[in-house]
């Protein structure tokens, strides 16, 4: 398919966009999906991609449900990284420049049989607000994990280590048990610093964030940062203080 000129995609056709920009790619792939079951020519072609030394990232759904848990063992030989989120719900595709949004899951039977859409962004500008909403939203997860893994060593034995039997590639896993300590991890509401449950893309307590609505300023200067608790000027577009964005 030759995407050249052509913006929405729907249907059977979003797979072949993908693959396409993929089997492009030079640099960095980062997919977001909460579901992940790929079909064969996917996954070929994403295997090509990391052995070729492009970066791969998967950002995923961090779900109690068994039926829906990602295997890590099973995706290694086709993402380097992978950063569970709890409550992603966004599909959003990263391939060097190129960003397509998609009601699509990273689904075999979405892509083959589900009435989806999605669109390839060309302004630049519309590009780099989803790459700040990865980095701003989504990536703060990824530093949290980074911590409490640091600690969980210190603490208790070091993390299970595994390797692809199909690969013999290296990947470090995170125990189950250790995600769901995780999912209790609690932040600062970044207008009164009340602790509430950590996540970037909702800051504020009830009561604070009722008060912001009333204006909806992601800009608006407010008190303290929402992962470390600290007095810093953050908003609700960045709100975290830029020592704990360095970290993430």
């Amino acid at each position: 398919m030759n995407s050249e000129n052509k913006i929405l995609f729907w249907d059977h056709q979003i797979g072949p966009i993908l693959i396409e920009l993929i089997e492009k790619a030079q640099k960095e792939i980062i997919i977001v999906s909460p579901y992940v079951k790929m079909w064969t020519h996917l996954k070929e072609k994403l295997e090509y991609a990391k052995k070729r030394g492009v970066l791969t990232s998967l950002y995923y759904r961090l779900d109690e449900n068994k039926e829906n848990k990602i295997d890590i063992d099973e995706l290694s030989p086709y993402f380097t990284y992978f950063i569970p989120i709890k409550n992603l719900h966004a599909k959003i595709y990263f391939i060097d420049d190129n960003v397509v949004v998609s009601s699509m899951n990273l689904y075999d039977y979405s892509q083959s049989s589900n009435k989806e859409i999605a669109i390839l962004l060309q302004d630049q500008n519309q590009r780099n607000a989803l790459r700040e909403y990865l980095d701003t939203k989504l990536k703060p997860f990824a530093e949290r994990i980074q911590r409490q893994t640091a600690k969980h060593e210190r603490e208790k034995a070091p993390l299970k280590k595994k390797t692809n039997k199909r690969t013999n590639d290296y990947v470090e896993i995170i125990e189950e048990d250790f995600l769901e300590d995780l999912e209790d991890e609690s932040g600062s509401c970044i207008r009164c610093g009340t602790e509430i449950d950590f996540d970037p893309c909702r800051p504020f307590c009830p009561k604070c964030y009722r008060e912001w609505a009333k204006y909806e300023n992601e800009d608006y200067k407010e008190n303290y940062c929402h992962d470390c608790g600290e007095t810093a000027k953050t908003s609700f577009a960045k709100p975290l203080c830029y020592e704990c964005y360095k970290q993430s």
